[in-house]
């Protein structure tokens, strides 16, 4: 046992990419202890050339296996990035995308509404929610807060009176104001 590089073992486990941190050593008794911290992830991107991916909630990309699909928001779409599917996430928009996602999901009102952001061509943004067929339509990232709270109001004080199914886009791109489509 005393042979044994257990340095070298942690950095081998760290290596991995869907591990975040490792830990490996030797009680009095010899008995070796290896203790993992796995990465979570917090939404998965497919790009515009069909990579996809997941990213934890430090923009580190974690491969996808056949083996195990996570119940996470997606982003797909024009979405411009490095093309690799380890390493950390460098592209700003990716980076962007990332904040407005760590929001939605600790959000008690968007986390269980909103199941994919797709970036259109343009680089305009629109969330897809789990419920009914209409597009929330949030163009670029600017004052995005003030925008989800537009939609917060419109979903809370909007949609109950006019009906849940009367709309296909809801757009909140422009300062102070809604505009739906029929």
């Amino acid at each position: 046992m005393h042979e044994l590089n257990l340095t070298y073992i942690e950095k081998n486990i760290e290596s991995l990419s869907y591990v975040k941190s490792a830990e490996v050593s030797v009680d009095m008794q010899g008995k070796m202890r290896v203790t993992v911290e796995q990465r979570e992830p917090l939404l998965r991107v497919i790009n515009r050339n069909g990579v996809s991916y997941y990213l934890d909630q430090w923009g580190e990309k974690i491969p996808v296996t056949a083996n195990f699909t996570s119940r996470v928001p997606v982003v797909s779409g024009h979405v411009a990035d490095n093309g690799q599917e380890v390493g950390p996430a460098t592209s700003k928009t990716i980076l962007d995308i990332l904040e407005l996602v760590q929001f939605l999901q600790n959000d008690a009102f968007f986390e269980p509404l909103i199941e994919q952001v797709y970036v259109r061509e343009d680089g305009q943004l629109e969330l897809v929610p789990k419920v009914e067929r209409h597009t929330i339509l949030l163009g670029t990232l600017d004052r995005w807060p003030e925008k989800l709270n537009r939609v917060r109001l419109f979903y809370q004080k909007g949609l109950p009176k006019a009906g849940w199914k009367n709309y296909s886009t809801i757009d909140v791109r422009f300062d102070h104001q809604i505009v739906c489509k029929r």
